[in-house]
């Protein structure tokens, strides 16, 4: 008879664990999938990072493609809006029409703009499949 119940009991007990561990998580499920772009075919030509928008002003940009060569340039005026000269970096990366980036290892340019000052910034691609560009300014 204690036998009995000592069987029982171990037969109940792996039952229990055999319950329990089968409620944990399903390790059958799929993995997660990326999340849409909210943004994409949509990004900003111009992006301002670390507050920039605060310290300076874009005007419109000039985009062509000159006549005596097909590589696409660009001329950004900013100018600044502070009391203050404003340090800033900035960056173009220019890409073909299927949205591959066809600047190698982009350069960051540092710059200092005195108060109310206005520069622009310029920038011509080297490839003549370049359709899309994209200036980046941050905080140095």
């Amino acid at each position: 008879m204690k036998f009995r119940s000592i069987i029982l009991a171990a037969a109940c007990s792996a039952l229990t664990f055999v319950s329990i561990g089968c409620q944990g998580p399903d390790l059958m499920k799929a993995p997660q999938t990326a999340s849409n772009d909210p943004i994409a075919g949509a990004y900003p030509e111009i992006v301002m990072l670390d507050g920039m928008e605060r310290s300076l002003v874009k005007g419109a940009p000039n985009v062509k493609r000159p006549p005596d060569s097909s590589t696409l340039s660009i001329i950004v005026p900013i100018r600044s809006i502070t009391d203050g000269p404003v340090r800033f970096k900035w960056q173009v990366v220019f890409f073909d029409s299927d949205g591959h980036q066809l600047t190698d290892n982009p350069v960051w340019h540092e710059e200092i703009l005195q108060p109310t000052a206005m520069r622009n910034i310029e920038a011509r691609a080297m490839s003549d499949k370049a359709v899309k560009w994209n200036l980046t300014i941050a905080a140095k």
